[in-house]
């Protein structure tokens, strides 16, 4: 599968097309876990990643479907499915969301056009892209802006156009992916400060609130013959209402 010009020194390289040498010691295993990242991980991973992962994830497919059984049958037997009413996800342009991944990958700018939500106009800036962020199906993109000094979401659906410059990100020196999340940025939050919640529900519900704490100091007790009563330190936001 080898591929060369006419010029001299003679170029060569390896066809874009073809197998990996070395994957037909890929173990049953390991082709489990690219098949898994094709599957789940494809619209998150940038596009020169994804490029350079697909000799892999064909040989991948080639190595279960050998299997006859087993792993091979894995595929068919796995679903991730989300918490909640069953959404779509939004419509994505490729062109962008493959810009924007690539920007934060390398930290770079980039110029982007987008519409906010209930806006009948477009905006075009330049965007210093932080972080992605996933989320019930959609995807954010964390960044500043020269004009916003601080930390905003976009959502890739809502972009209309990107474009990869060559300026470096200008990061903001205290900006910390986690500590962002738990502010409750994605919860919507209505409150500066954790409230404590005291909340009644039916008994029956009593189990799966055990089983999945909303908070570290959760309690339940009974509250009387039909329901119980939760208490807890959380976040005040709109996702809790």
């Amino acid at each position: 599968p080898l591929e060369s010009d006419s010029a001299r020194p003679q170029g060569w390289w390896w066809a874009a097309t073809a197998e990996q040498v070395s994957l037909p010691a890929l173990d049953p295993q390991a082709a489990l876990v690219f098949h898994m990242v094709r599957a789940y991980m494809e619209p998150l991973l940038p596009a020169s990643t994804l490029a350079h992962l697909q000799p892999w994830f064909r040989a991948a497919e080639g190595v279960l479907a050998a299997q006859g059984s087993g792993l091979a049958k894995w595929p068919q037997k796995l679903r991730v499915l989300p918490m909640g009413l069953p959404r779509k996800a939004p419509a994505i342009d490729v062109e962008v969301q493959a810009v924007v991944s690539e920007a934060v990958l390398r930290e770079r700018q980039i110029e982007a056009t987008y519409l906010s939500a209930g806006a009948t106009a477009t905006w075009t800036r330049t965007i210093n892209p932080l972080a992605l962020v996933v989320r019930d199906r959609m995807i954010y993109l964390l960044c500043t802006m020269p004009e916003h000094r601080e930390v905003r979401q976009l959502v890739l659906h809502r972009m209309q156009n990107a474009i990869l410059l060559d300026q470096a990100v200008a990061r903001p020196a205290d900006f910390d992916l986690d500590a962002v999340i738990e502010s409750g940025e994605f919860s919507y939050p209505m409150n500066p400060r954790p409230i404590r919640l005291v909340a009644s529900f039916l008994r029956h519900l009593a189990p799966y609130l055990a089983e999945s704490p909303i908070a570290d100091d959760q309690t339940i007790e009974d509250s009387d013959d039909t329901d119980v009563k939760l208490t807890a330190t959380v976040a005040d936001s709109l996702e809790l209402r």
